[in-house]
């Protein structure tokens, strides 16, 4: 499946998905950069999630709050959906992540929902923007066309020679699923129903994407807060606009805190590698 020239809600709301393209200067200059820093993460990054026995990662946590680009990114790449589409409503943007897989490595993800991964399931989205390009040989995303019709799924986990653990559907779905074929740059909004996977990366080169999540205000919910870490989100409406500025002075209040942690953690670990 290939990009479409802009966010089409009716795929999204038919399919479970809307895959498209974003091309103004300023978003091709800030995926340049983000791609950039992501390199540069690799190196230095100890927010790292979903880890294998060889120290492998998956994820890297939250770099939102450890680079403005990050932050940056997300507001570009979702403005024209949100403003237009989504201008009644207040959105969440949670956590967020970068999706990596090594070069010729097992990096696959079995077909989950990310609802599976929640508490409770909620209602919103998960964007995904592609710092590299991506197709069948480096592990692409895969969605399953009109598998959020089906509902909120058991799920299961499953736990991989490599220590790994992730959670798979316990249904077994025989429909065909859409691989992505990405440039850099392109968008995927999926619902947090949309059955998803991708396969291992055969290529010679990292894959990166970068996700995060985008949640609908709940009528009973006036502040929320969904982070793991237990971060206030950004709010993205064009309504409340009080409490969008609230939310605005306390996302960025918080950020200092969570850097400051992030270099403890550093610390620590440093110190601990000299010790041995």
């Amino acid at each position: 499946v290939y990009p479409k020239d802009s966010f089409n809600q009716n795929d999204l709301k038919d399919n479970g998905y809307s895959f498209f393209s974003k091309n103004s200067t300023m978003y091709v200059e800030q995926i340049e950069k983000a791609f950039i820093q992501t390199t540069k993460y690799l190196e230095n990054y100890t927010d790292k999630k979903f880890i294998d026995k060889n120290g492998i990662a998956k994820h890297l946590a939250n770099p939102h709050y450890h680079n403005e680009i990050f932050f940056k990114i997300i507001n570009t790449a979702i403005e024209d959906i949100f403003k237009l589409s989504f201008k009644n409503k207040n959105l969440y943007i949670t956590h967020s992540k970068i999706s990596y897989k090594k070069p010729n490595y097992k990096t696959n993800w079995y077909p989950h929902q990310d609802n599976g991964y929640k508490r409770k399931p909620r209602k919103g989205f998960s964007a995904a923007i592609f710092l590299d390009d991506a197709n069948e040989k480096n592990g692409s995303l895969e969605l399953f066309p009109k598998s959020h019709l089906l509902g909120n799924l058991p799920h299961q986990i499953i736990k991989e020679d490599d220590g790994i653990e992730q959670l798979s559907i316990k249904k077994n779905i025989t429909s065909e699923t859409h691989l992505l074929n990405a440039k850099r740059g392109d968008i995927a909004v999926w619902d947090f129903n949309t059955i998803h996977q991708s396969r291992d990366n055969y290529s010679d080169n990292f894959r990166f994407l970068y996700i995060f999540e985008i949640f609908e205000k709940e009528q009973n919910e006036f502040f929320l807060t969904l982070d793991e870490a237990n971060r206030f989100p950004l709010l993205i409406s064009s309504n409340n606009s009080f409490i969008k500025i609230i939310h605005f002075i306390l996302n960025h209040l918080q950020r200092p805190f969570f850097i400051c942690k992030e270099f403890l953690r550093k610390y620590l670990i440093k110190n601990k590698d000299i010790s041995k």
